[in-house]
Protein backbone atom coordinates (compact mmCIF):
# COMPACT_ATOMS: atom_id res chain seq x y z
CA UNK A 1 0.00 0.00 0.00
CA UNK A 2 1.27 3.31 -0.50
CA UNK A 3 1.34 6.06 1.86
CA UNK A 4 -1.71 7.83 -0.23
CA UNK A 5 -3.59 4.32 0.77
CA UNK A 6 -2.30 4.41 4.03
CA UNK A 7 -3.26 7.77 5.00
CA UNK A 8 -6.96 7.11 3.72
CA UNK A 9 -7.53 4.62 5.35
CA UNK A 10 -6.48 5.65 8.52
CA UNK A 11 -8.40 8.38 8.34
CA UNK A 12 -11.75 6.74 7.23
CA UNK A 13 -11.10 4.14 10.05
CA UNK A 14 -10.50 7.00 12.60
CA UNK A 15 -13.65 8.81 11.18
CA UNK A 16 -16.18 6.08 11.21
CA UNK A 17 -14.77 5.46 15.21
CA UNK A 18 -15.28 8.96 15.87
CA UNK A 19 -18.92 8.57 14.47
CA UNK A 20 -19.63 5.90 16.39
CA UNK A 21 -18.50 7.14 19.55
CA UNK A 22 -20.92 10.55 18.76
CA UNK A 23 -24.13 8.19 18.18
CA UNK A 24 -23.17 6.11 20.92
CA UNK A 25 -22.87 9.13 23.03
CA UNK A 26 -26.21 10.55 21.90
CA UNK A 27 -27.85 7.62 22.27
CA UNK A 28 -26.63 6.82 25.62
CA UNK A 29 -27.85 10.62 27.01
CA UNK A 30 -31.53 9.98 25.50
CA UNK A 31 -31.77 6.73 26.77
CA UNK A 32 -30.50 7.94 30.01
CA UNK A 33 -33.01 10.85 29.99
CA UNK A 34 -36.36 8.41 29.30
CA UNK A 35 -35.45 5.99 31.80
CA UNK A 36 -35.08 8.79 34.64
CA UNK A 37 -31.63 8.25 35.06
CA UNK A 38 -30.25 12.00 35.23
CA UNK A 39 -33.66 13.69 34.77
CA UNK A 40 -33.43 16.91 33.81
CA UNK A 41 -36.89 18.00 33.48
CA UNK A 42 -37.36 16.64 37.61
CA UNK A 43 -38.20 19.81 39.50
CA UNK A 44 -40.78 21.13 36.90
CA UNK A 45 -42.55 18.08 37.35
CA UNK A 46 -42.41 18.05 40.55
CA UNK A 47 -43.88 21.14 41.40
CA UNK A 48 -46.70 20.98 39.14
CA UNK A 49 -47.59 17.70 40.67
CA UNK A 50 -47.22 19.21 44.00
CA UNK A 51 -49.44 21.94 43.50
CA UNK A 52 -51.85 19.53 41.68
CA UNK A 53 -51.61 17.66 44.99
CA UNK A 54 -52.06 19.98 47.34
CA UNK A 55 -55.67 21.13 44.84
CA UNK A 56 -56.62 17.59 45.72
CA UNK A 57 -56.44 16.88 49.03
CA UNK A 58 -57.81 20.98 49.86
CA UNK A 59 -60.61 19.55 47.25
CA UNK A 60 -60.97 16.17 49.80
CA UNK A 61 -61.12 18.31 52.39
CA UNK A 62 -63.91 20.22 51.58
CA UNK A 63 -65.69 17.66 49.98
CA UNK A 64 -65.84 15.65 52.73
CA UNK A 65 -66.79 18.62 55.31
CA UNK A 66 -69.74 19.11 53.31
CA UNK A 67 -70.83 15.74 53.01
CA UNK A 68 -70.11 14.74 56.59
CA UNK A 69 -71.90 18.64 57.52
CA UNK A 70 -74.80 17.06 55.42
CA UNK A 71 -75.12 13.42 56.92
CA UNK A 72 -74.99 14.65 60.43
CA UNK A 73 -77.57 17.48 59.84
CA UNK A 74 -79.88 14.75 57.90
CA UNK A 75 -78.89 12.31 61.10
CA UNK A 76 -80.11 14.27 63.67
CA UNK A 77 -83.13 15.83 62.15
CA UNK A 78 -84.55 12.70 61.32
CA UNK A 79 -84.04 11.48 64.78
CA UNK A 80 -85.21 14.04 66.55
CA UNK A 81 -88.69 12.76 65.45
CA UNK A 82 -87.47 9.20 67.17
CA UNK A 83 -88.30 9.01 70.99
CA UNK A 84 -87.77 5.32 72.20
CA UNK A 85 -86.45 2.13 70.84
CA UNK A 86 -87.68 1.77 67.08
CA UNK A 87 -86.50 -0.01 64.40
CA UNK A 88 -86.93 2.93 62.20
CA UNK A 89 -84.18 4.44 64.03
CA UNK A 90 -82.37 1.63 64.43
CA UNK A 91 -81.80 1.28 60.78
CA UNK A 92 -81.26 5.30 60.57
CA UNK A 93 -78.09 4.94 62.90
CA UNK A 94 -76.72 1.85 60.38
CA UNK A 95 -77.57 3.91 57.12
CA UNK A 96 -76.10 7.07 58.38
CA UNK A 97 -72.83 4.60 59.96
CA UNK A 98 -72.60 2.90 56.28
CA UNK A 99 -72.80 6.20 54.39
CA UNK A 100 -69.99 7.55 56.89
CA UNK A 101 -67.55 4.85 56.40
CA UNK A 102 -68.22 4.97 52.33
CA UNK A 103 -66.48 8.65 52.60
CA UNK A 104 -63.08 8.74 51.18
CA UNK A 105 -61.50 10.76 54.31
CA UNK A 106 -58.64 12.70 54.60
CA UNK A 107 -55.80 12.21 57.05
CA UNK A 108 -56.86 14.87 59.11
CA UNK A 109 -60.44 13.73 59.71
CA UNK A 110 -59.72 10.06 60.65
CA UNK A 111 -59.69 10.54 64.15
CA UNK A 112 -63.62 12.61 63.59
CA UNK A 113 -64.99 9.60 61.54
CA UNK A 114 -64.33 6.87 64.11
CA UNK A 115 -65.47 9.26 67.11
CA UNK A 116 -68.70 9.44 64.67
CA UNK A 117 -69.07 6.10 64.17
CA UNK A 118 -68.11 5.09 67.59
CA UNK A 119 -70.60 7.61 68.94
CA UNK A 120 -73.31 6.30 66.31
CA UNK A 121 -72.23 2.87 67.66
CA UNK A 122 -72.92 3.94 71.13
CA UNK A 123 -76.16 5.49 70.31
CA UNK A 124 -77.48 2.13 68.51
CA UNK A 125 -76.85 0.34 71.92
CA UNK A 126 -78.85 2.79 73.61
CA UNK A 127 -81.75 2.43 71.70
CA UNK A 128 -81.72 -1.39 70.95
CA UNK A 129 -81.67 -1.51 74.48
CA UNK A 130 -84.85 1.26 75.27
CA UNK A 131 -82.36 2.97 77.89
CA UNK A 132 -83.00 6.66 78.06
CA UNK A 133 -80.18 7.05 80.14
CA UNK A 134 -77.93 5.80 77.22
CA UNK A 135 -79.96 7.83 74.86
CA UNK A 136 -78.86 11.44 77.38
CA UNK A 137 -75.64 10.20 77.04
CA UNK A 138 -75.50 10.23 73.67
CA UNK A 139 -77.49 13.53 72.89
CA UNK A 140 -74.84 15.15 75.66
CA UNK A 141 -71.97 13.38 73.22
CA UNK A 142 -73.50 14.87 70.24
CA UNK A 143 -73.48 18.28 71.24
CA UNK A 144 -69.74 18.17 72.44
CA UNK A 145 -69.56 16.92 69.03
CA UNK A 146 -71.25 19.65 67.86
CA UNK A 147 -69.10 22.42 69.63
CA UNK A 148 -65.99 21.12 69.18
CA UNK A 149 -65.97 20.70 65.18
CA UNK A 150 -68.30 24.41 65.05
CA UNK A 151 -68.37 23.52 61.13
CA UNK A 152 -71.23 20.58 61.71
CA UNK A 153 -73.53 22.64 62.71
Amino acid sequence: MTKQQLFVKHHFTSSIVLGLVVVLSISFGVIAEDTSLFKKSDGQVMGVSTVQSIDNQSNLVINYQNQVKNLVATYLQERSAYQSQNQDWLFLINTTKYKLMNLATPVEYQDLTLKLISLLEAEKQAVAQGSNSGIDVANKKWQEMLDQFYWLD
